[in-house]
């Protein structure tokens, strides 16, 4: 019988097995597909140039999470699942079968899970993309309706890492399976996975794990200026690395600590228990940290919706600040426009004032809005709305006037001037009245 009949008849044997498997692996390739879809299909041609470039971006910072994610499923579904064969391949080493042989059986059953995964995992990702990219357009609040479209490029690069990170982990088990001894794959599903380092080694990888999260929390609120999805990417990586070591010191620790003490463990059955987390103690951490980072990436996601519904609410609200909102050059032109609008009298005149091809406007005339109090030499920047945008210092909108230095303390976006704050492409300072006179 040749190796590839025995690996068919094997899948078709343990279908129901595989099955898990197939589903799990599908599922990452389905998740990843959609946001590369939504990326590359032209789903949100509804957009500005510049907000699809953004949207684009925080798209690229999502798939590092997830590429992190799938490297992570991947492998620990895989390894759990070549455990539970471990012990059949034992039986074919009886049977004369080489060791060999055996791990290009492992690969040809492997490669049949993957191609059936990759093919799973696109077709239910383009049967969903459209209520995907609905989804993701009504939580956002993009103000557009998404299309169908489907990217090949999408699919390429989908398969092309899947394959990549799932061949690796095919010849990682292979590598194990030819060194592995008959009494190893015999016993694999039984053997002890309690971690053998020393307690003072666990600690300092959990704190090395501390650290680096913390490392990572710096680079998420730092201000970086246009370096800030750098900065991004460096954070996503360090909270994943850090979360891992952080359950990979603490977790085995915390249990170890545990079976030392005899009086806890004896009561109240903590012995079973305990000694069932010990025993699988490689999988139990590896599980929950996985667990975690899931979370993570869910609260993150549904974050990025919010946010971006709130700042296109706040966008819609500098249309709607004013019922009626009128430019003049005539200082007194109120008087004229109250006779020939009775019904829409002015109650807010804001004297404006052009130097260095800035805008100035005094405080008194905007002072029914929360704005920070500053002082004579000091300024607040009256910005307009951005689906997404960096985050930048107020200090760094500092400015001049008449040789005065005017120092930034904060950059406003409430709707302040209405639609000509939104639609102005030159800075708007709120200064004090005695500069401005």
């Amino acid at each position: 019988m040749s190796l590839f009949r025995l690996a068919w008849q094997n899948f078709v044997l343990h279908a129901r097995r595989y099955g898990a498997l197939v589903v799990s692996l599908a599922f990452t390739v389905f998740i990843f597909f959609n946001f590369e879809n939504l990326e590359y299909s032209g789903s949100l041609e509804g957009l500005s140039a510049d907000n699809m470039e953004k949207i684009s971006m925080l798209i690229d910072v999502v798939k590092v999470v997830l590429i992190c994610f799938m490297i992570s499923m991947i492998a620990y579904a895989s390894n759990v699942f070549l455990k539970s064969q471990k012990k059949e391949f034992g039986v074919y080493v009886f049977l004369g079968l080489t060791s060999s042989r055996i791990s290009m059986l492992y690969m040809l059953e492997n490669m049949m899970v993957g191609l059936i995964s990759i093919v799973a995992g696109v077709l239910s990702g383009v049967l969903f993309s459209y209520l995907f990219a609905m989804i993701f357009v009504k939580v956002s609040a993009l103000g557009i309706v998404a299309g169908f479209s489907l990217s090949g490029r999408a699919v390429l690069e989908t398969c092309l890492l899947f394959l990549l990170i799932y061949g690796v982990i095919t010849l990682q088990g292979m590598h194990s399976i030819r060194k592995s001894s008959v009494r190893d794959l015999l016993s694999a599903s039984k053997q002890n996975e309690k971690l053998k380092e020393h307690g003072r080694f666990l600690v300092l990888k959990a704190l090395a794990g501390c650290l680096v999260l913390c490392t990572g929390y710096y680079f998420a609120i730092k201000d970086g200026g246009m370096d800030v999805l750098g900065n991004a990417m460096i954070a996503t990586v360090c909270v994943i690395i850090g979360t891992y070591w952080i359950f990979g010191g603490f977790l085995p620790f915390l249990l170890q600590s545990m079976q030392k003490k005899k009086k806890f463990l004896y009561a109240h059955r903590r012995l079973l228990w305990v000694d069932g987390l010990v025993f699988r103690m490689r999988q139990n951490y590896r599980s929950f940290a996985m667990v975690c980072i899931l979370l993570i990436c869910a609260v993150t996601a549904l974050g990025c919706g919010f946010t971006l519904n709130n700042r296109i609410s706040a966008i819609q609200q500098y249309s709607m600040q004013y019922d009626v909102q009128i430019m003049s050059m005539d200082g007194d032109a109120e008087a004229y426009f109250d006779a020939r609008l009775p019904e829409s009298r002015m109650h807010t005149v804001v004297p404006v004032a052009e130097a260095n091809e800035q805008l100035f406007v005094p405080y008194s005339s905007v002072a029914d809005f929360d704005l920070p109090a500053f002082k004579e030499n000091e300024c607040v920047l009256l910005s307009k709305g951005m689906i997404i945008s960096l985050y930048t210092d107020p200090g760094s909108f500092s400015t001049e006037l008449d040789g005065v230095h005017l120092q930034c303390i904060e950059d406003v976006r409430t709707a302040v001037l209405g639609f000509m704050q939104d639609k102005m492409e030159v800075p708007v300072y709120v200064i004090s009245d005695a500069l401005f006179d």
